[in-house]
């Protein structure tokens, strides 16, 4: 075999080694550069399974300077992240109103029952309406009642302009099937509630989720 020919069986060899390696590199699929890995959702379940947790949302308050701060709540959902992106739970539609000035001593319960197992990333609130009391507290069996049988209290008070957007709470959380899960919101009066110029009164609601405890 002369040298030219050596050199050409050398070539095609290394070439077929080159067309291996290409078809073996390209069946691990790898992630391209710059794009963000996916959300792990493998151990949510999927709506529809069956599978639920239970979930209660409890509310408590900082010291605020008033008889009385009664704000109504409509709604308050979950975000869950499932195999179609995501999707808001309603966990509570009914309107709720809390006195905030009572919630500076006790918790009690804005909204409870079951949602789909999985796993969550935002809670959200729908506010309604607000209102301080100066001269008489609000006298009532639990901080939080239906607001359908709210008897208000008497004498000097002022509305508080609500904003109409909904509240965002950034809270990454899994509620496991069978489980009992309980967070609790600190809705901070003193901060939110703000005094204008004009001698109205505005709220920018400051809430943060101060526990989260879970019960198998």
């Amino acid at each position: 075999m002369t040298n030219n020919s050596r050199v050409a069986h050398v070539f095609l060899a290394l070439s077929a080694l080159l067309v291996v390696l290409a078809i073996a590199c390209g069946d691990s699929n790898p992630t391209s550069p710059g794009s963000a890995p996916a959300v792990n959702t493998s151990s949510a379940t999927s709506p529809g399974t069956g599978s639920t947790g239970t979930l209660t949302v409890m509310l408590k308050d900082q010291p605020f300077k008033a008889k009385a701060l009664l704000v109504s709540f409509t709604e308050v959902s979950a975000h869950l992240v499932d195999a179609s992106g995501g999707r808001w739970m309603t966990l509570s539609d009914q309107d709720v109103t809390c006195d905030l000035v009572q919630l500076e001593h006790v918790e009690d319960v804005l909204a409870g029952g079951s949602l789909p197992a999985g796993h969550y990333t935002q809670l959200r609130l729908g506010l309604g309406t607000a209102a301080i009391y100066f001269e008489n507290p609000w006298v009532s069996s639990s901080p939080c009642v239906a607001t359908s049988t709210l008897v208000a209290p008497d004498g000097d008070m002022d509305r508080v302009t609500v904003p109409p957007d909904k509240v965002i709470l950034n809270r990454q959380f899994v509620l496991d099937g069978d489980s009992k899960m309980t967070i609790t919101l600190d809705f901070d009066g003193a901060k939110s509630i703000h005094r204008t110029g004009n001698d109205t009164y505005m709220m920018k609601p400051v809430i943060s989720v101060v526990s989260e405890v879970v019960q198998p």
